[in-house]
C-alpha cells in the first residue's frame, strides 16, 4: 500500500503538506499541489476524494498546450525549449502533454486547435493565442462543458477562462515610461512598434505606456505608433521608414517579439541618429544587442517560467478542481541594463 509518506518523499515536500493538498486546507502554491498530484499519480495511490475531482490512479491525464511557433524567433524558441522538457517530466509521470502550434495570420485556428484537442480527450487546455471574440466563445463553450482553459503570456478577453499566468501588462507599460523618461530626461518623441492589436498582453503595455506620457506632457510624445503583422522583415521596413518620414524620433518602444529586425534598421544609421531602443523581454538575441550597445534597456518578465508554470496550474485544477489564485499573477518584471546583463 502506497504511503502519504512515499507521495512526499517523491513530490520533495512534507507529509502535512499533502495532507493539505488532498484535503483542501491552507495554502499550497500551484506548482506544490501539481507536484503531489503528480506523485499520487505516479505511484498509484487513491485518496479520499471530494466530488468532481478525478482519481489519479485510475484516470489517464491527457493536457493540450496551443502556442505559437514561428521560425526563428528568439523568444519562442527559448519558451518551447523549456516547455519541451517540463513535457518530458510530466510524460515520466504517466501525464500525457500534447502541444498544438498557433497560427497568428489565421485566428479560426486556435478555436479549431482547442475542439481538436478535447475531441482528442484533452481534459484541460493552455492557450497562447490571439484576442478574438469568437476565441472568446469557443473558451466559454468549453468552460460549459468541464473543460478548463488556462491563458499564458497573453490573455484573452471577456472570457471564462479558469486562470491568465502572466503579467499585468498595463502595469509594465508604465514602467515602461517611467523608465524611458528617468534614461532620456529630455524631450522624448517614441516610436512604438506593434505585433498585433490582436495580442492582448501588447495592447495592455501600450495602453499604460500612453498613461504614463500623458502624465509626462508635452515632455514626452507618442509620435508613431506601428503594427508588425508579426514579421521580423515588417519590423525592419516599419522602423526604416519611420526614421526617414520622423527622423526627430529619438526613442522607440519595441512591444514586440520581433525585435532583431528594427535594431538592424536602426545600425543603418550613423550613431548620432539612433534612437534609444526599449524592449520587452530578456531573449539571449535582445541581451545580445543591448551588449552592442543597439538596445538601450530592456524590461523583461519571466516568460520561460509562466509558460512551464500554466502546466502546474492547470493540472492542479484538473485533479483537485481547485486553484490558488495568488500564484497565477506577477507583477514584478526585471529591468536589464548594459551592466547587469
Amino acid at each position: 500500500m502506497v504511503t502519504i509518506q512515499e507521495i512526499a518523499k517523491l513530490a520533495g515536500v512534507s507529509r502535512g503538506t499533502v495532507d493539505r493538498v488532498f484535503n483542501g486546507r491552507g495554502h499550497v502554491s500551484n506548482e506544490t499541489s501539481a507536484a503531489v498530484w503528480a506523485a499520487a499519480q505516479k505511484l498509484g495511490y487513491v485518496p479520499k476524494h471530494s466530488a468532481g475531482t478525478l482519481n489519479p490512479a485510475k484516470t489517464k491525464l491527457r493536457l493540450g498546450y496551443i502556442i505559437y511557433r514561428p521560425e526563428n524567433n528568439p523568444f519562442f524558441d527559448e519558451v518551447l525549449a523549456a516547455l519541451e522538457e517540463k513535457v518530458i517530466q510530466f510524460r515520466q509521470l504517466g501525464i500525457d502533454v500534447v502541444i498544438r502550434f498557433n497560427d497568428a495570420s489565421d485566428p479560426e485556428v486556435q478555436n479549431h486547435l482547442m475542439r481538436q484537442l478535447v475531441a482528442e480527450g484533452a481534459q484541460g487546455i493552455i492557450l497562447n493565442g490571439m484576442d478574438f471574440e469568437a476565441t472568446a466563445q469557443t473558451i466559454d463553450k468549453l468552460w460549459d462543458q468541464g473543460i478548463p482553459v488556462v491563458t499564458v503570456l497573453t490573455d484573452i478577453s471577456n472570457c471564462k477562462r479558469l486562470a491568465y499566468i502572466g503579467c499585468d501588462g498595463y502595469q509594465v507599460g508604465r514602467v515602461a515610461g517611467e523608465l524611458m523618461s528617468m534614461i532620456c530626461p529630455g524631450q522624448m518623441d517614441v516610436g512604438v512598434l506593434l505585433g498585433s492589436s490582436h495580442i492582448l498582453s501588447q495592447m495592455e503595455r501600450i495602453n499604460g505606456f500612453k498613461s504614463y506620457v500623458a502624465d509626462l506632457s508635452p515632455r514626452s510624445n507618442i509620435a508613431s505608433i506601428e503594427y508588425n503583422n508579426t514579421d521580423d522583415f515588417e519590423s525592419y521596413y516599419l522602423v526604416k521608414d519611420m526614421l526617414k518620414k520622423q527622423p526627430h524620433v529619438n526613442t522607440l518602444l519595441l512591444a514586440t517579439v520581433w525585435v532583431y529586425g528594427a535594431c538592424r534598421a536602426v545600425k543603418e544609421l550613423p550613431p548620432e541618429k539612433r534612437p534609444s531602443i526599449f524592449c520587452f523581454d530578456g531573449t539571449a538575441t535582445t541581451r545580445k544587442l543591448l551588449k552592442e550597445g543597439l538596445i538601450t534597456a530592456i524590461i523583461s518578465r519571466p516568460f520561460v517560467f509562466q509558460a512551464e508554470k500554466a502546466l502546474d496550474v492547470l493540472f492542479n485544477y484538473v485533479m483537485s478542481k481547485r486553484i490558488n489564485t495568488e500564484d497565477t499573477s506577477y507583477k514584478n518584471v526585471q529591468i536589464i541594463l548594459k551592466e547587469n546583463v
